[in-house]
């Protein structure tokens, strides 16, 4: 489940900041997802916390139904 801040701060995250992260697979994962729902939401950049709550939601709700497929 991610987070309006988890999404403002994923989303400003240097591809540097990320490759010297441990889990770095998941930040880059989560980054395409983001990058995925701005463009389905029409967002070009999360210039407030509604934009990043949009975004939240539509990931999470994505998970919700990959889940459910499986």
């Amino acid at each position: 489940m991610l987070t309006y801040l988890g999404i403002i701060n994923i989303d400003n995250m240097d591809i540097d900041d990320i490759s010297y992260n441990e889990s770095y697979i998941e930040y880059v994962n989560l980054k395409i997802d983001i990058n995925i729902a701005k463009k389905k939401l029409g967002i070009r950049k999360i210039s407030n916390t509604d934009d990043a709550r949009l975004i939240a939601n539509y990931i999470n709700n994505m998970e919700i139904n990959n889940e459910k497929r499986n």
